[in-house]
C-alpha cells in the first residue's frame, strides 16, 4: 500500500513540475465544464416544472434540459476515465540479468 502512494505522490509532483500540464489543465476545463451542463440542465428542469410555459416551449424547454444532462454525464465519465489515466502510477521496470 505504502509503494502505491509513493508512486501516487511521484505522479503528483510530476504533474506539478509541468509533465502533461495541458492534459490536466484540459481535464479540468472539461470537468467544470460538465459541471456546468449538469446544473444548466438541473436548473432549465425547475423552471419547467414551475413557470407555465407554453406547450411548444415547454417540449424545447425539455429536450434542452435533457440535453444538457447528458452531455454533462458524458463529459464527467470522460473526464474521470482521463484523471484516472493520468494519475495512474508509471509501470515498473522488468527485472534485468545484469545490472549496469
Amino acid at each position: 500500500m505504502w509503494k502505491g502512494l509513493k508512486q501516487l505522490d511521484e505522479r503528483q509532483r510530476d504533474l506539478e513540475r509541468g509533465v502533461d500540464a495541458d492534459l490536466v489543465r484540459d481535464n479540468r476545463r472539461r470537468w467544470s465544464h460538465a459541471l456546468i451542463l449538469w446544473l444548466a440542465g438541473t436548473l432549465l428542469f425547475v423552471v419547467e416544472r414551475y413557470l407555465p410555459i407554453p406547450g411548444w416551449a415547454q417540449l424545447s424547454v425539455r429536450f434542452a434540459a435533457f440535453a444538457c444532462i447528458i452531455l454533462g454525464v458524458f463529459l464527467s465519465k470522460w473526464s474521470s476515465q482521463e484523471r484516472a489515466f493520468l494519475n495512474k502510477p508509471d509501470p515498473k521496470e522488468p527485472p534485468k540479468l545484469f545490472k549496469l
